[in-house]
């Protein structure tokens, strides 16, 4: 049960608080952002921000197939979800404008990966561990893999870090799938079927930061191991690749792609993160830019995010922030920011708009207790220091902001909840009984 009085008693220091951070937002910004979680009772819900709509999708008794779970397309209007319905796993899209659910296919499987969309929106793809298929939610279902055993797709619902870059299965031009076979290791086909490649490496289902497509190339970046661990990047229509071996077991892993670029960021074998353009693939490469690429962020930086061309991290107990221009000047070194101090460790930063939210403590940083959701506006104070936080929800661990950085969730064990909060309208609304971290990071903006 939802701890009624509790909640009110937060949510009058919430509102106090947000009447700091209303006024620096942009009045564009939609306070009506939806989110996607489930209750307690295992029952998928939407809700929005400012509490104008709700919407319970799945019925009492049934159960979502994890790892497949819910994704949302790309325009934030339809989730695809998988659904244990007793009789088999059910396939279906969810119209969020008409509160309508189609079952696009039935599957005897006896489990199923995948779920992540398309880049045009057009529908998933999905594998039943002997093929991988394509589900449009116009009704059209097209086989793109078949013929093996073991096949496995990375599954967005199954990451517990949604905040960070994720593995995507299909190129940005929805040409090319991102796979793993049987024996572990990763290989890329055409969707048209012209072909096939199998790639270096393996590594365990769903690896996180395994499958990094950049945008406006068929490159994806991937790590794993051949004895000792290495990091690869492909070119998916001819199949040539980069690797890079660290010599060690520890893991060596792409961080992110510069928005429309070829620049690689990734993390060597001592754990600094370095920038490498990977453009040659396009032809040939005369020499490896990962044997060479520029030293961007320390190798105590975890929580990597890149918002309005800032790259946000913490380091210890502190947020900084580094201008991503500085790669192409190669002039990083020595030019973050700190951004904000008190940070809890092994929590979650989220930055969309003008908004970073995170986890702050304020005198433990180990006492889970002694926690509050922290908002900074970065007016630019994130490339020239000087920033402050604009408001506190005490008791409170933050989640992800919404893609126009207008709302925000939290849960909060002493409000007996997981919330979402409009930044523009000061709007508090309550979504579900508390669940901690864990269901903290299964809720995901949409539209």
């Amino acid at each position: 049960m939802r701890r009624v009085g509790t909640g009110r008693a937060l949510w009058l220091i919430v509102a106090v608080c947000l009447l700091l951070v209303l006024s620096a937002l942009p009045a564009s910004a939609q306070s009506g952002a939806r989110v996607a979680f489930v209750n307690t009772s295992g029952q998928l819900v939407i809700g929005s921000a400012d509490g104008s709509y709700r919407w319970i999708v799945t019925n009492p008794g049934e159960m979502l197939v994890q790892p497949v779970g819910f994704t949302w397309s790309p325009d934030g209007r339809t989730l695809f979800l998988a659904v244990n319905n007793g009789a088999g796993i059910s396939l279906r899209f969810a119209d969020t404008a008409a509160q309508s659910v189609t079952e696009a296919a039935q599957s005897g499987a006896s489990a199923i990966t995948g779920g992540g969309w398309t880049r045009d929106g057009r529908g998933v793809m999905v594998s039943d561990g002997n093929s991988i298929t394509f589900i449009g939610r116009d009704g059209s279902i097209a086989p793109v893999v078949t013929g093996q055993s073991g096949l496995s797709l990375f599954s967005p619902y199954g990451d517990a870090r949604p905040n960070l870059p994720g593995a995507r299965a299909v190129s940005s031009g929805n040409t090319h799938v991102f796979f793993q076979q049987g024996d572990g290791r990763y290989a890329v086909a055409a969707l048209d079927g012209s072909s096939a490649f199998p790639l270096p490496g393996s590594n365990e289902q769903n690896a996180r930061a395994s499958g990094l497509w950049a945008d406006n190339a068929p490159l994806v970046a991937y790590w794993g191991y051949e004895g000792s661990a290495i990091l690869s990047v492909t070119n998916a229509t001819n199949g040539q690749t980069l690797t890079l071996n660290s010599g060690r077991t520890a893991p060596i892993t792409p961080v992110l792609w510069l928005p429309n670029t070829t620049v690689l960021l990734y993390r060597d074998a001592s754990g600094v993160v370095r920038a490498a353009d990977m453009g040659c693939l396009a032809s040939s490469c005369s020499s490896d830019p990962l044997q060479s690429g520029l030293e961007v962020l320390p190798p105590t930086a975890t929580e990597v995010v890149l918002s309005n061309g800032a790259l946000y991290y913490q380091d210890g107990n502190n947020i900084m922030a580094l201008n991503s221009a500085c790669i192409s000047s190669g002039a990083c070194a020595g030019s973050a920011v700190m951004v904000a101090a008190n940070a809890a460790p092994s929590t979650m930063i989220s930055a969309a708009g003008n908004v970073l939210f995170f986890t702050g403590f304020s005198a433990n940083p180990n006492d889970v207790n002694d926690r509050s959701a922290q908002v900074v506006v970065v007016n630019g104070c994130q490339f020239s220091g000087g920033c402050t936080v604009a408001a506190a929800i005490p008791s409170a661990l933050s989640g992800t902001l919404s893609a126009d950085g207008s709302a925000a969730l939290y849960d909060s064990p002493a409000a007996g909840g997981l919330f979402a909060v409009s930044l523009t309208s000061g709007a508090n609304t309550y979504l579900a009984d508390s669940m901690g971290a864990p269901g903290l990071a299964l809720a995901r903006w949409g539209g």
